[in-house]
This record gives structure tokens, sequence and C-alpha cells, in this order.
């Protein structure tokens, strides 16, 4: 039983690509389609399917009208339709920056300790068990340091692909900073479409998931538990930021939690006290 479909869904036949307890990913041609269990929730290429008629399927079609997975033909309601794109209006700025620092305090007191939150508050960063580790924690923290110069684009190369995970750890926290700009260019029209187009080029990589999310990400459009929680952000309880944070930490084992820390980081470089655009490099 089909629970969401992606408004983002190429067409065609697509082969499993990787296998894992709550997702299926399929590709084709460098198109990537996820086939989830409800708890992950929809996406702009997410198709969800009820766990009752949950299995290990090999190839899924895709059409207008309808999707197959091993064969088995399943129309496509309208009515399921993910709608990923991002709308958001900022009514009232000072509770939006205090729900942004609600934001802050429920990744400092859940997210993993191997995430990146520690660009947002040193004294999160653990001891390096390695020189590797070490190396990448220095790395991280120059990139932190670009991003509070406000050369954004400049912080890029040192993310792009760095850190572990199926999805880099350096990759979803572009992913984040690409959703802050899309936030600050839709409320307040201060960033150059450029600027976020040479960030995206800069980001891309060989991890077909990465890129396929930083795509995403580039044109406005996100999953499900960041959409809920970026409207939270704009005008919900305290309740309501916290629960759907806590949505979005339990994504991956860091990639939630790496996704909101470049979110933060950049956003806040425009909802605290630095206001100065025409400083700002990379456009």
């Amino acid at each position: 039983m089909l629970l969401s479909i992606g408004d983002c869904l190429p067409w065609g036949e697509f082969p499993v690509h990787s296998c894992f307890t709550k997702a299926i990913n399929f590709v084709h041609n460098g198109d990537i389609i996820s086939l989830v269990q409800p708890v992950v929730g929809a996406g702009p290429a997410n198709i969800v399917l009820h766990e009752d008629a949950w299995r290990n399927y090999r190839t899924l079609w895709v059409s207008d009208d309808a999707v197959q997975l091993d064969g088995i033909r399943m129309s496509i309601d309208e009515s399921i339709r993910y709608d990923s794109v991002l709308r958001l209006q900022i009514l009232d700025e000072r509770s939006f920056i205090a729900n942004l620092a609600i934001l802050e305090q429920e990744l400092f007191a859940a997210a993993p300790a191997e995430s990146m939150v520690f660009l947002l508050e040193p004294r999160f960063r653990q001891k390096a068990r390695s020189g590797f580790a070490k190396a990448l924690a220095e790395r991280f923290l120059a990139a932190a340091a670009l991003i509070r110069e406000n050369d954004f684009a400049g912080s890029i190369p040192l993310l792009r692909g760095a850190g572990p995970g199926l999805t880099p750890a350096g990759d979803d926290f572009i992913a984040g900073m690409l959703l802050a700009l899309q936030v600050e260019r839709q409320c307040r029209g201060e960033i150059p479409a450029a600027l976020i187009e040479r960030m995206y080029r800069g980001a891309l990589g060989e991890n077909l998931l990465s890129n396929t999310y930083l795509n995403f990400a580039r044109a406005g459009r996100v999953f499900a538990p960041m959409k809920n929680l970026l409207n939270a952000l704009s005008g919900g309880a305290p309740a309501e930021i916290r629960w759907h944070a806590g949505a979005l930490l339990a994504r991956g084992a860091t990639s939630g939690a790496d996704l909101a820390s470049g979110f933060c980081l950049t956003l806040r470089q425009f909802w605290k006290g630095n206001q100065d655009v025409d400083s700002r490099k990379g456009a």
C-alpha cells in the first residue's frame, strides 16, 4: 500500500542500488529513488510504503500514474503526492530567533556525540582517537571559521565528501547550509541565486545519494522531517520545535544532526546581529 509519493520522481525502470532495514534505494542514470518505511517519512524522491507490504524488492518501475515493485503494480492517487517545496513565511523575527535558540538547545541535548554539532559549541568536541579523526575535526573547524566570516563558498572544498557515513557528514552539513540560504533568500531576499548554485556545484562528488540530497537542498525541496521543523520554527510552540527536532535527529546515525548543524551555523550569520549583506563573499 502506497502512503506517499514524492513530487520529484523520475520515470523509468530502476534496479536496486542499496538495501537497509527501513529504506531501499533504486538508481538509474544517476537518478535515485528511495522506497522507505513510514518512520523515515516523505521526501521529494521517496516512495513511502506501508510496513505490511514491505519486503526486499529488487526492481522499481515508475510512470506518471503508477509504480511497480517486482512487477506488482500500484496506482498513484494524487492525494498522497508529497509537496516538497519549501514555503516559509516569518511574521515575527524575534520569535524566529528565539525558536532557533530552542533548536540549538535540542541539538546540544540530543545530537550524537560523533556529529558535527561541536562546530556550534566547542565544548561538544570529542577527544580524537586517531590522527585521522583529529585532522578531520581540524578541517571541519577551518570550514566553520570561513562560514563565520561569511565565506560560505570558501568552506565547501573543506566539507565536500569529508567524514564517515553513507552520506558523508560534510555533505549533510552542506545540505543544511544550502537550506539555510534558501530560508534567508525566501524571507528577506538577500542571498543571490548564483551563490547557492556555486556552492552546490562545488559540493558535487562521486556519492550519488549526497548529490541527490544536495540537488534538492539547492532547489529548496525538503523531506518531511525537515519541512515540519522549518514550519515549526516559523511560528510553532517550543514543544513542537523540540518534537520535530527529535524526528530530524533520528535520521541516520548522524545525518540529521549534521544537516541541522550546517543549517544553524549558517543561519546564525543572518539572525544574530550579523546583517552586513555587502560583505558576504562568494556571490
